[in-house]
């Protein structure tokens, strides 16, 4: 499954659990039990949900969802 995420940094952020492992070319894996979500600098995120309720999947798809609607660039700064 892959996806977008317009803000990497905060969704590495979210994902932070010290499970992590830096791989070349801007490639972050992280690992979760049965679930693999590779985040790269590019905004990319790739899912590998080995569940069956694929429960991991859906809160990722969620949170990036929720990342993405953020409009960071809205505040008015005076």
């Amino acid at each position: 499954m892959g996806l977008q995420c317009n803000n990497i940094e905060a969704l590495r952020v979210a994902l932070k659990n010290g499970c992590e492992e830096e791989k070349p070319n801007g490639q972050i894996k992280h690992q979760f039990e049965n679930c693999v979500i590779n985040t790269y600098d590019t905004g990319s995120v790739v899912i590998q949900d080995n569940s069956k309720d694929k429960n991991i999947e859906q809160q990722i798809k969620n949170l990036v969802q929720s990342i993405n609607d953020l409009n960071i660039n809205s505040c008015d700064k005076k």
